[in-house]
């Protein structure tokens, strides 16, 4: 099967959508360097992905000073980003809300998954207060 016949079986026979799943229609390939790199264990839900692009949009971050990713990919060497952002489902990380020194992105932030803030709405105010401690970093 050809590599466009592929994808598009996925897309249209799996109702995959290519932003989700990008590993699975493409092998990795470098990118230019983003601003933020949003790492997400799962993939997620049109309502998630909505309030994702609602939270970057809020600290004025614009489509093409981010990337989201999966998590699997946060210290691949082909993904480069100088600031990184792990949404968790984990609603008692000890790192929540705290900038975690490293290499490559040069920190990276703890903070629930949109999907997690969909189905417990109390942690928004939590999540808005990290994602200011993001807009305050990019600002430096």
């Amino acid at each position: 099967m050809l590599k466009a016949d592929y994808a598009y079986y996925l897309k249209t026979s799996l109702e995959v959508d290519e932003f989700l799943r990008p590993q699975v229609l493409t092998p990795p390939q470098p990118v230019a360097k983003v601003l933020v790199g949003f790492y997400v264990a799962e993939d997620l839900s049109p309502e998630a992905l909505g309030l994702f692009e609602k939270m970057v949009a809020a600290i004025g971050l614009t489509s093409d000073q981010i990337k989201l990713w999966n998590l699997s990919e946060l210290n691949n060497p082909l993904f480069q980003c100088q600031w990184g952002v792990v949404f968790t489902k984990d609603l008692l990380a000890p790192q929540m809300g705290q900038w975690q020194q490293s290499t490559h992105p040069q920190a990276w932030l703890t903070t629930y998954s949109p999907s997690v803030l969909l189905q417990h709405p109390e942690f928004k105010k939590s999540a808005w207060e990290h994602l200011k401690l993001l807009k305050a970093k990019i600002a430096l």
